[in-house]
């Protein structure tokens, strides 16, 4: 059985709503969730290049255009610059934007909330978005409290595992109040984050052994999806405590065509067809936020 506010709108499983009001659902928000306002990881990557005033190589083009490996991209021109550290910059200023409609990060920090109302919501994202959002609707100073990230990161499942965790860093936000740390951006921060440290990896893992996570603003091909997941599809014969993974994804004619995507990862999508006039959820592949807000208004209705 599922739950469905429009005819084109997602299909929430009962089970997941149902999750979702004991507060036993984390959201992992990529890219999307700020698109169109900020870049994609895609045209983030182009963007860099534009002001570093290179041209992609063959083969960094390739990465790009064909296999959307940004990651990798970028990894390969920090080592033809003289000064790599410039690519980090650079992400830093693009990114930095004043004046952005935060009406996508308050639906979700509604939903990101625990039985007792504590907050715990994970991004990719390297802006102070969310926090902006969270100090909007509970007051200033809000957000930089609740705002974490790096590699000292809360075990999940304990009492201090809460906030708004930056799993791949976060930029500078004055607006915010917060404070720069180190990014995962190119592939050599990947490799470190996900599998020689892998301090990202691990707590993705314990995260997904007690919490239901719900991949909100990320296509099957993303680098986080790619990194991570596919590792975790490893360990479902070993770990019999791993719970399910959705993906909010669009689709333009058919709901089959999320599960095309997202099958080969163990991923279970939840499908909505895409909009084209601006009100997207997740960038180009959004419905806008209104069913997810009917979720959102019974969340806090709960008893």
């Amino acid at each position: 059985m599922t739950l469905r506010f429009s005819d084109d709108g997602p299909a929430f499983p009962n089970d997941l709503v149902d999750r979702m009001l004991d507060g036993d659902v984390v959201f992992l928000c990529g890219a999307g969730v700020s698109a169109p306002q900020l870049p994609t990881f895609g045209e983030l990557v182009d963007q860099i290049y534009q002001s570093i005033g290179v041209e992609p190589t063959t083969a960094e083009s390739l990465a790009i255009k064909k296999h959307g490996r940004y990651e990798e991209a970028l990894g390969a021109v920090a080592r033809r610059l003289v000064n790599p550290a410039r690519i980090y910059d650079e992400a830093a200023g693009i990114l930095a934007r004043p004046n952005v409609d935060l009406a996508h990060h308050r639906t979700l920090l509604r939903l990101s909330r625990a039985r007792d109302n504590s907050l715990l919501l994970v991004t990719t994202n390297f802006d102070g978005l969310f926090e902006r959002a969270l100090d909007a609707s509970e007051g200033p100073g809000r957000g930089k409290t609740s705002s974490l990230a790096g590699q000292a990161l809360p075990p999940p499942g304990t009492d201090t595992c809460q906030g708004i965790i930056h799993l791949h860093g976060r930029i500078r936000d004055a607006e915010a109040g917060l404070e720069a740390t180190p990014l995962v951006l190119t592939s050599a921060d990947y490799g470190d984050a996900y599998m020689r440290s892998g301090w990202a990896s691990r707590f993705l893992f314990d995260l997904v052994r007690c919490k239901t996570l719900v991949l909100v603003g990320y296509s099957a091909g993303d680098a986080p999806v790619r990194y991570f997941l596919n590792l975790l599809e490893g360990d479902r014969d070993r770990f019999n405590d791993l719970r399910s993974v959705y993906a909010l994804d669009s689709y333009e004619h058919d709901a089959s065509e999320t599960a095309e995507r997202w099958d080969t990862i163990a991923v279970v999508p939840i499908p909505y067809r895409k909009r084209h006039d601006g009100g997207g959820f997740c960038c180009s592949k959004g419905v806008g936020t209104r069913n997810v807000d009917m979720v959102s208004i019974a969340y806090d209705r709960r008893e």
